[in-house]
């Protein structure tokens, strides 16, 4: 029921401009198993929902653990490029600049665009890279690197201020 509601806060804060204050701190990723699969099928002529039900055991139940959110951890070019993105909405990925870069990071393009479309932060259309957030932020973690997510509700930004307030009170002992 509370992933069924978080669902629903989501869309109402994107399509009506609910506050995100609704969500509370929202840094808490609650475990959840997978129990029932469904996708639309065509058979015969008619298309309707396919349901599958999935078995778990109970120790695979029991593995399902809340765990703190965090945003994605990305490479150095990725967050680069991610940057640029947000910066200008559109990547050419033919642009020589941009696979000089790559080259340099040991990275292609292929590369790039599955590890920003595996964040769910960026993805190719008709040769350009854009981005799929309305709100993304970008952060350095001294621990994790250079970080991303989605930031509409303002969850990556309440994320960077915990992190900041956790090593300003670590500077301190």
């Amino acid at each position: 029921m509370h992933a069924l509601l978080e669902l629903l806060w989501t869309r109402l804060n994107y399509y009506f401009n609910v506050p995100p204050t609704i969500f509370g701190d929202d840094l808490d990723a609650d475990g959840i198993n997978l129990l029932l699969r469904g996708r639309i099928e065509e058979n015969g002529g008619a298309i309707g929902w396919n349901f599958e039900i999935l078995t778990a055991s109970d120790s695979e139940l029991a593995e399902t653990v809340d765990k703190s959110w965090q945003p994605f951890v990305l490479t150095k070019a990725a967050y680069t490029v991610l940057n640029a993105l947000c910066n200008d909405s559109e990547v050419d990925l033919s642009d020589s600049r941009l696979l000089q870069f790559l080259e340099s990071e040991n990275m292609t393009t292929e590369d790039l665009i599955k590890e920003l479309n595996d964040a769910r932060l960026a993805a190719p259309s008709a040769g350009r890279l854009k981005l799929l957030t309305k709100a993304c932020t970008c952060g350095i973690d001294p621990e994790l690197g250079f970080v991303a997510a989605e930031s509409k509700t303002g969850r990556m930004d309440r994320w960077l201020a915990k992190r900041l307030a956790e090593e300003r009170g670590r500077g301190k002992e």
